[in-house]
């Protein structure tokens, strides 16, 4: 679990290196999709863990819970999926205010300074902040009036939902130059497909390896999985994403460390299985 954490930690380092090259260089931003699908990747694959493989990771942190699996289904999914949209959202909003850099190249006025990027993007998560808490006591009561049973758990993380996608609507508006950095049809390709493969094949290997990898006092009943699942969904990218192979390539010779970043996850995640295998 503590593995988990520090990938989920990464994110926020990786978008803070693709602020500080963009602030250094304005035309990196031409190569921010190749380091925007490294940081989905990593998300998504935590994300996969957490759906496929939830019996397990439920009944190693509270074994004297398990009656909650079932019922804690949706929410886990509804709350790793929002994870994915939150790192959409925040990368977006970096793009927007290393792009922009309107606070950074002098004194400026307040009529200029809330017509540049960094204002809308900064807006933006205001607005998200704002529309999240207004919504927690309506979702709640709406959960409940259609009798979902951990109606509170559903009702904060539904709450959350639209909050991210009403920020992502935001800046996607005040920036539709992103969809050429970010193009929704390369995505498609890039990362839904592999998603949808890697999800049948662990949809249909998920009760056997469940059954293998039992939760046990060490974490080597929940780390194992986590690597099958990660190890799958990288792999399948790395074959089948030509833009995944082309940014390798070009970012080889690069300073930008992200490269380096994942290989210390995945050095990490082999390590913390082999040492209780």
């Amino acid at each position: 679990m503590n593995v988990m954490g520090s990938v989920y930690a990464f994110r926020g380092t990786l978008i803070n290196i693709t602020y500080g090259e963009l602030l250094e260089v304005k035309s990196r931003v031409k190569s921010t999709y190749f380091e925007f699908l490294f940081l989905i990747f990593i998300v998504t694959d935590i994300a996969i863990f957490l759906i496929f493989f939830e019996p397990n990771v439920l009944e190693f942190l509270r074994p004297t819970d398990i009656y909650l699996i079932g019922e804690l289904f949706v929410p886990v999914v509804l709350w790793s999926t929002m994870n994915v949209a939150l790192t959409v959202s925040q990368y977006i909003s970096t793009i927007m205010q290393g792009v922009d850099r309107v606070d950074m190249e002098s004194e400026i006025r307040l009529s200029t300074y809330c017509n540049s990027l960094v204002f809308f993007a900064n807006i933006a998560e205001f607005i998200s902040t704002v529309s999240y808490v207004a919504l927690i006591v309506p979702m709640i009561f709406l959960a409940k009036f259609i009798h979902i049973q951990l109606y509170v758990i559903d009702g904060v993380i539904i709450s959350s939902w639209i909050s991210i996608i009403l920020a992502i609507i935001i800046r996607a508006k005040k920036y539709p130059e992103i969809k050429e950095y970010i193009p929704v049809k390369s995505l498609l390709k890039d990362y839904a497909a592999p998603l949808l493969v890697v999800s049948a094949v662990l949809y249909v290997l998920k009760y056997p390896l469940m059954i293998v990898f039992a939760p046990t006092f060490s974490d080597h009943g929940t780390g194992a999985p986590c690597c099958a699942a990660c190890d799958h969904h990288a792999g399948l990218c790395r074959f089948k994403c030509g833009n995944f192979r082309k940014g390798q390539a070009a970012h080889k010779n690069c300073a930008c460390q992200i490269p380096e970043v994942v290989q210390n996850v995945i050095r990490s995640l082999n390590a913390h299985c082999s040492t209780h295998s």
